[in-house]
Parts: structure tokens; C-alpha cells; sequence
């Protein structure tokens, strides 16, 4: 099984794997390095759209202590929410002052 984090190999690689593990007909898993709800929404959006995934380890922005974004998908048990009232991932930034 292949463990895709887009963090590290980014889209276009990550896109290159798919279709090579396509091809070999191995089992994909999509997981996370220490990302934002937009790292992880976006990682979730590739999922949703390619059957090929077995695994989604996408909870870490609920390891943050600050996350610096509002909005975008939830962790909800073992669901990924995505809002269906916006537009895109959803996802602002926190303004401060």
C-alpha cells in the first residue's frame, strides 16, 4: 500500500502515483503530515473523486492547537464533512487585530 501525502510529493506527483498504482493495482492510502482544515479539504476533495483509495488518515488539523483557518470541512467521527453551502474548499483565514 502507498501512503500519499500531498504535503510531501505534491498534486501533479500525487496524480503520477494514482495512476501508477492504478496500473500495478495496488491499494492507496491518502495521509496527512501536520496540515490546516485547507491542506486537509483539499486532500479530502482528490479522494472523494478517485475510487481507489482504501484508507484516509485526514484528521490532523484537530491536532493543532491554532489553527490559523475558519470554515472548510470538519472531522466528524470517522467523516469528513464538506460545506455544501460555499463555494470551493471553504476555508478563510483567521484575521487578527
Amino acid at each position: 500500500m502507498i501512503n500519499i501525502k500531498l504535503v510531501r510529493v505534491g498534486v501533479l506527483n500525487a496524480l503520477d502515483i494514482i495512476q501508477s498504482a492504478k496500473d500495478l493495482e495496488m491499494k492507496l492510502m491518502m495521509g496527512a503530515m501536520v496540515e490546516t482544515r485547507l491542506g486537509c479539504g483539499f486532500a479530502a476533495h482528490l479522494v472523494s473523486v478517485r475510487s481507489i483509495f482504501e484508507l484516509v488518515d485526514l484528521d490532523t488539523a484537530s491536532l493543532l492547537s491554532d489553527d490559523p483557518t475558519i470554515g472548510g470541512p470538519s472531522v466528524d467521527g470517522l467523516f469528513i464533512r464538506m460545506s455544501k453551502s460555499v463555494f470551493g474548499h471553504g476555508v478563510q483565514p483567521v484575521h487578527s487585530g
